[in-house]
């Protein structure tokens, strides 16, 4: 065994077939975002929060936006205030979150909203939307923050009944405190895990950009050495000659 692991360890390959084996490597990476498969398979796209509806008769105001994706689970997170509400898209990809008065969505004070779904292909990727940044003042006036920029404010009026319609439309529910704690911890977890593959595949992806230049400059401090052009072809991969004593 010992002997055998010696003569592994004599194994000299060229630099440029190292170099060339890189290269599908290389090229996979840069070609991530394509999919190509039997059919064309669009690759994962963020939601969207496009308008603020604000009622002023009820005191309520609507979020809505849009999606690729039909009959599409999600959720709107006031990250502010701490609440979140679970709602489907249509089967168009577009959604309506209407929040009365007795949501922390509606409350004085600053809200910060998203939001986000999961939609699994090879693994469960995580899509977030823009952020949604406004203020509540005491008489139910919203400013929108500059940071909300692309979203359009609206105002409008509506009955009870067409208001509950539309949540009706959409599924919307409240999670309570403690389902969006779960839910909060589990968009953490996806956020985190998705930080740590990005960082791996870059990783992986620097260390092969890097190498190759080493393994030209080792090659051609090599060919010099040996008075040799660099595209002086050897014996590729070989073992070794034991040097004499």
């Amino acid at each position: 065994m010992k002997k055998i692991f010696k003569k592994l360890l004599s194994i000299e390959i060229s630099e440029l077939i190292v170099a060339v084996a890189i290269i599908p490597s290389l090229w996979a990476f840069l070609g991530d975002g394509n999919v190509n498969v039997s059919v064309s398979v669009p690759p994962p796209q963020d939601p969207l929060i496009t308008t603020v509806t604000v009622y002023l008769n009820l005191k309520a105001l609507s979020i809505s936006g849009e999606t690729i994706y039909n009959t599409q689970l999600m959720w709107l997170e006031d990250q502010e205030v701490g609440e979140a509400v679970e709602l489907t898209t249509d089967t168009g990809g577009y959604y309506v979150a209407p929040l009365d008065n007795s949501s922390s969505f509606t409350s004085v004070g600053t809200h910060e909203v998203i939001a986000w779904t999961t939609i699994k292909q090879e693994e469960v990727i995580l899509l977030v939307s823009n952020v949604l940044a406004y203020t509540v003042d005491e008489q139910f006036n919203i400013t929108l923050d500059p940071s909300s920029d692309g979203i359009i404010l609206l105002t409008d009026t509506i009955s009870e009944d067409e208001f509950k319609a539309l949540q009706d439309k959409y599924k919307l529910s409240v999670l309570s405190s403690s389902d969006y704690e779960q839910l909060k911890y589990q968009r953490l977890g996806y956020e985190k895990m998705f930080f740590w593959f990005t960082a791996y595949q870059w990783s992986i992806y620097i260390i092969l950009l890097a190498f190759v230049p080493y393994l030209i400059i080792r090659r051609w401090r090599r060919k010099k050495a040996e008075h040799k052009s660099f595209w002086s072809l050897g014996d590729g991969i070989y073992f070794k000659h034991e040097q004499s004593k």
